[in-house]
């Protein structure tokens, strides 16, 4: 027995030390905003349509993110979904989203409290040179739809989910 816990005390500060060891690498999300789990953080290279990517909060959104408590304070960085570049043609009829001419999803003008969310117009939605439309997957989700496209020099990583849960 005393064999046993000795090989499962190892086991679990070499699992500590590689976790530690990775901690520059992974991510954790556990917002609805994207599938929850665990996210492996690669380099930023090439950002296409489709890529999950971790970036600054844009400063116009901090302060209204935080007040409203929609994240604690001490998260900086959003993890969403690429949804848009600058050749993609986005605009809004009412509460709707459309991208290249395809309904996407709505746009809420109240947040789950019922306060009134930023209204952005289809010429604010537009992503410009080296700007991206960012989404997360569910509807109540705090993303461009309300801040706007987000610029190249944010985004910190691509992501790609490695666990779910």
């Amino acid at each position: 027995m005393k064999k046993y816990n000795f090989y499962l005390i190892i086991l679990i500060l070499s699992l500590v030390s590689i976790l530690f060891a990775l901690r520059n690498h992974l991510t954790i999300n556990v917002s609805s905003s994207l599938p929850r789990g665990v996210y492996w953080l690669i380099g930023t290279g090439e950002i296409t349509k489709g890529d999950i990517v971790i970036f600054n909060i844009p400063k116009k959104s901090e302060k209204y993110i935080h007040g409203r408590k929609y994240l604690k304070k001490d998260v900086k960085k959003l993890l969403k979904k690429v949804v848009a570049t600058e050749k993609e043609n986005i605009f809004r009829i009412d509460d709707k989203l459309y991208i290249n001419g395809k309904f996407h999803s709505y746009i809420k003008s109240k947040d789950s409290n019922g306060r009134n969310l930023p209204y952005l117009s289809t010429r604010d939605l537009q992503p410009k040179s080296n700007e991206f439309f960012v989404l997360g997957i569910n509807p109540n989700s705090f993303d461009s739809r309300y801040f706007g496209a987000i610029k190249r020099s944010e985004i910190k990583n691509k992501a790609k989910l490695i666990l779910k849960y």
